[in-house]
């Protein structure tokens, strides 16, 4: 009896030792998985520090580029201030010159007006005498064709009507149509060389094929004289070719057919291009030995050489303004015809086509 209450209590305390050590590997496992997940949250904790230092860094960083920008929007700021006090103060001093600006600009104006009538008058004062040298007849048609040089090569005026100038100014140009010239005796033997002929021009009208003469001592073929010829040489056949110039004014100056200043049969172009109708235009017409120039307003346009040997031609035709003895009629105004026995000086051509 007692063996087998011995038994039983041996049974029942192995069975409570082995309940014991199943919940004590119980919760040394628990434990174990505790220290596992406190490990994992040591790691994390250290990373999230690692991060939060970053970010520290990082804000210190942004809050040092705030600043920064803080004192340069100050700087701006500052600058902008003084901008505009500064232009307050221009504003104001603006509305006080306002007031004179006027009254100074009239004076300015007086000051300019009398500067430009002095040089004017100093112009027309140490221009004049060199401007008359070697000047063998001058026609102002002021009122009349007379020659108001003295030499007596006065124009005789064959239906041409007098008209308005460049200026306006009235009976001081000549208007010519067809049939109406002006013829000046006792030139028949002025074959001048060097030679230069300086006049205003004036077309009413430009139409296809035109051929009008201006200024000429010259009979068509006949290979001798000086003429000034306005014309249509939008299509001229030249150089086994065409030439299209325009509508342009060319002179020529010919001894004979081998000895020549021409801008056709062969020659190079010569002349004025491209006119326009209804424009005044200063022409200047000059040769010598060493060749030919045309100014037009003051400008030198084209220049041209001897084709043989230079020298004076020998007609004797007479000078023709407006018209010509084949009846190359000019339409349009013409002024302030001068022929010089010499070759004016580029600043003496500027002159005239100043005054």
């Amino acid at each position: 009896m007692k063996k087998t209450k011995l038994f039983l209590l041996l049974g029942f305390l192995s069975l409570m030792f082995n309940s014991c050590f199943k919940d004590g590997e119980f919760l040394l496992n628990i434990l174990n998985e505790i220290k596992d997940q406190n490990a994992q949250l040591k790691t994390e904790v250290i990373a999230l520090q690692k991060k939060a230092d970053s970010l520290a860094a990082s804000i210190l960083v942004t809050n040092r580029q705030t600043a920064l920008l803080d004192k340069k929007i100050d700087s701006v700021q500052s600058q902008l201030t003084l901008l505009l006090v500064q232009i307050t103060k221009l504003n104001v001093e603006m509305q006080s010159a306002n007031a004179n600006i006027a009254e100074i600009k009239a004076k300015l104006a007086e000051l300019q007006t009398k500067c430009a009538d002095l040089i004017a008058l100093l112009s027309q004062l140490t221009g004049q005498v060199a401007i008359s040298n070697g000047l063998v007849a001058y026609y102002p048609f002021a009122g009349s064709a007379f020659d108001s040089t003295g030499n007596g090569y006065n124009g005789v005026v064959s239906g041409a009507l007098l008209s308005t100038d460049r200026f306006g100014r009235v009976n001081n140009a000549y208007q010519f149509k067809a049939n109406q010239q002006i013829n000046v005796p006792n030139t028949t033997s002025l074959n001048i060389f060097p030679l230069t002929v300086s006049l205003w021009y004036y077309t009413d009208t430009l139409y296809k094929g035109m051929a009008a003469n201006v200024f000429s001592k010259y009979v068509a073929a006949s290979w001798n004289g000086y003429q000034i010829l306005m014309g249509d040489f939008s299509n001229v056949q030249n150089f086994s070719g065409f030439e299209n110039n325009g509508y342009g004014v060319t002179p020529w100056y010919i001894r004979n057919y081998t000895n020549r200043i021409i801008g056709y049969y062969n020659e190079p172009s010569f002349l004025q291009q491209n006119i326009s109708a209804k424009t005044w235009y200063h022409y200047v017409f000059s040769v010598d030995s060493a060749g030919a120039k045309i100014f037009v307003n003051g400008k030198l346009v084209d220049s041209d050489k001897w084709t043989g040997q230079s020298g004076p031609c020998s007609n004797a035709y007479a000078w023709k303004i407006g018209g010509a003895y084949d009846g190359m009629w000019f339409y349009g105004k013409i002024d302030d015809v001068r022929i010089y026995n010499r070759v004016l000086k580029d600043e003496e051509v500027m002159y005239l086509s100043k005054n």
